[in-house]
C-alpha cells in the first residue's frame, strides 16, 4: 500500500486537474471547430448558386480553417461527417458535400443512397427519393439496401409490381455467395 503524504497528494491532484482541463479545452476546441466548419458549409449550400462572389470567400474561409487546425478534409472524413449531419438534422450541409462528393466521384453509390435516405426523412416527393435510389443502383446495381429501400417505398406508394420486383431483387443478392 502507497501513501502520499499532503503535499504530494496536493501535487498529484494539481496535476491531475490540470490534464482534465487540458482534456476539456481540446474537446471544446474540436467542437468549436466542427460548429464554424458546419456554418461555413451551411453558408456555401447557401450562396452556392446565388452569389459566386460569396460563395468564393467562403469557400477560401473554409481553406483556411482547415489549414489552421490541420482538419482531416478528405473525401472520406467528408462522408463520414454527412451521417453525423443527418443524424443532427442538418440536412442542408449533408446535402452540399453529398453533392460536393458525387462531383469528385466518391462512393457515389452510397452518397445517392444517402441522399434518398434525406428525401425520405424530409418527406420529399416519391419520384424526387426513387430517382436517387435508382442513381445509387446505377452505380453500383448490387447495393443490397437500396435496392431494399427502394422496394419499399414503391410498396409503400401502392406500386405493387415494382416493389415486388425489388424485393425479388433484394432476395436474389443477399443469396449470392459474393455477397
Amino acid at each position: 500500500m502507497v501513501f502520499l503524504n499532503k503535499n504530494k497528494f496536493k501535487n498529484l491532484l494539481g496535476v491531475s486537474l490540470a490534464l482534465l482541463v487540458l482534456a476539456f479545452s481540446a474537446q471544446d476546441v474540436f467542437a468549436s471547430n466542427l460548429s464554424q466548419l458546419d456554418l461555413i458549409r451551411n453558408q456555401m449550400a447557401c450562396y452556392q448558386n446565388i452569389n459566386p462572389t460569396e460563395y468564393k470567400k467562403l469557400e477560401l474561409k473554409l481553406q483556411k480553417l482547415i489549414s489552421q487546425n490541420n482538419l482531416d478534409y478528405s473525401n472520406q472524413s467528408r462522408f463520414e461527417d454527412v451521417k453525423r449531419l443527418i443524424q443532427e438534422q442538418k440536412y442542408t450541409i449533408a446535402v452540399f458535400e453529398l453533392n460536393d462528393l458525387i462531383k469528385n466521384d466518391f462512393n457515389k453509390s452510397q452518397c445517392y443512397e444517402l441522399l434518398a435516405d434525406i428525401c425520405l426523412k424530409t418527406q420529399k416527393p416519391a419520384s424526387k427519393t426513387a430517382y436517387y435510389f435508382k442513381q445509387a443502383l446505377s452505380e453500383d446495381n448490387e447495393n443490397v439496401s437500396a435496392t431494399y429501400k427502394l422496394a419499399r417505398l414503391y410498396l409503400k406508394e401502392n406500386k405493387n409490381i415494382l416493389g415486388t420486383q425489388y424485393l425479388q431483387k433484394t432476395v436474389e443478392l443477399t443469396q449470392n455467395p459474393n455477397y
